[in-house]
């Protein structure tokens, strides 16, 4: 190399006429800095609650949480039908599930399945005793056709639908 690049001819008096910092300097903006960036970050709905939520904790429930498929409950009767889907109310295939799990609730969603399951997760994981108990989301091949269904299950919770629960004196405490 030339020989400046080398042994920074120029530079040796300009770096030993500044003044040497040996550690971390904590000054009033600084901090204040940190605070506001940190304030940003965690704030409701916020950056970092929502990585951690994403990477983190969603993360560590697949690991632990029971799985379904189609084939692991046997739908019932039909509860409703919507522009996103129909629900059906159904039972878990294996007797010992069924028992101990109870009845479900099983959405057949189409259109938006993915986002849905989604959203279901993620209100599970924020307020769980707000919101009706969702259990799993899977999707699956179609049997017949290209493309996929998407499957949503909730713990079946009552025969009262929204629109009842809505126009009871209790609302919203109900």
């Amino acid at each position: 190399g030339l020989p400046c690049t080398v042994m920074a001819c120029g530079d040796v008096i300009y770096r030993s006429t500044l003044p040497h910092n040996d550690g971390l300097t904590i000054t009033a903006p600084g901090v204040a800095l940190a605070l506001a960036a940190a304030s940003y970050l965690w704030a409701t709905p916020g950056v970092a609650p929502g990585f951690f939520d994403m990477f983190v904790l969603a993360f560590a429930e697949r690991l632990f949480r029971p799985t379904f498929r189609k084939d692991d409950f046997v739908p019932g009767k039909k509860l409703g039908e919507g522009a996103f889907g129909v629900v059906y109310k159904a039972s878990l295939a294996d007797p010992k599930a069924a028992e101990k799990q109870g009845d479900v609730v099983v959405k057949k969603a189409t259109e938006y399945g993915a986002v849905e399951i989604w959203m279901n997760e993620r209100v599970r994981r924020a307020c769980a005793s707000s919101c009706a108990d969702f259990l799993y989301g899977f999707r699956e091949s179609k049997t017949k056709g290209k493309g996929e269904e998407y499957w949503l299950i909730w713990r079946y919770e009552g025969e009262d639908t929204l629109s009842a629960l809505m126009q009871s004196k209790e609302f919203p405490y109900n």
